[in-house]
């Protein structure tokens, strides 16, 4: 874990900040000193969010993680979308279900066909209500991709939430416009694009720059000057 903000964190905020400042939304920053002894690593900071807003005064609730840039021109997601839950999908839910088999003994293969992504979360009270209750019911085990999301997902399969499908445009993942992970989209890196309606990495809403070199991949696209907004 590391002691301080995250290197690709002085790229990222500021546009996340004036987000906020946009849609008169209150920022809330957690880091590692909200971490519980049990939690196996800083991914799992996103169960302490969850908490945060069920005990909050909050409606609904914004989470996404530090590594993602956000275009200026966004419109207000809480307007965008209604109430609920909205996460993006990903791909193969056997990756997951895999996970769940050996991390607790369960089959959830039948869940869903693709898992969702928990980085970027439009979440109203009610749906992090029933998440947050199953909260600590089961050891934390560090899942695929590293983190929480093999486990966030499972949670998700044990309740009765109805997951509003994000449209890829609102959580792009930065790999996808890389011949890396081309693959899953048919060996085009620029197929990942068009799906969004986008023509160009500047065109998108939400870029996550997760699983990549992400400094290395945030000072080649430039995007967080052109949408850092601060002097605004």
């Amino acid at each position: 874990m590391c002691d301080g903000p995250p290197d690709y964190a002085e790229y990222c905020l500021p546009t996340i900040e004036h987000y906020a400042k946009k849609t008169g939304s209150d920022l809330i920053v957690m880091d590692n000193t909200s971490l519980l002894d049990e939690y196996p690593n800083n991914h799992f900071l996103l169960y302490e969010c969850y908490k945060h807003f069920v005990n909050s005064d909050y409606d609904r609730m914004l989470f996404m993680d530090v590594d993602i840039l956000i275009n200026p021109e966004a419109p207000n997601v809480f307007e965008v979308f209604p109430e609920g839950m909205w996460l993006r999908q990903g791909w193969d839910w056997e990756k997951v279900a895999n996970y769940a088999k050996s991390a607790f003994g369960e089959d959830v293969s039948s869940y869903a066909k693709r898992y969702y992504s928990c980085g970027f979360a439009v979440v109203g009270k009610p749906e992090a209500k029933k998440l947050v209750e199953l909260f600590g019911t089961k050891p934390w085990v560090i899942g695929p991709w590293g983190g929480n999301q093999g486990q966030f997902n499972y949670f998700l399969s044990q309740t009765d939430i109805k997951v509003n499908v994000l449209p890829y445009k609102w959580h792009f993942t930065r790999n996808w416009a890389t011949h890396h992970d081309a693959w899953k989209f048919g060996g085009d890196s620029k197929a990942a694009l068009r799906l969004c309606g986008c023509e160009s990495l500047d065109e998108v809403f939400v870029i996550h720059y997760a699983g990549g070199e992400k400094v290395k991949q945030l000072t080649e696209d430039m995007l967080f000057e052109k949408w850092n907004m601060k002097d605004e």
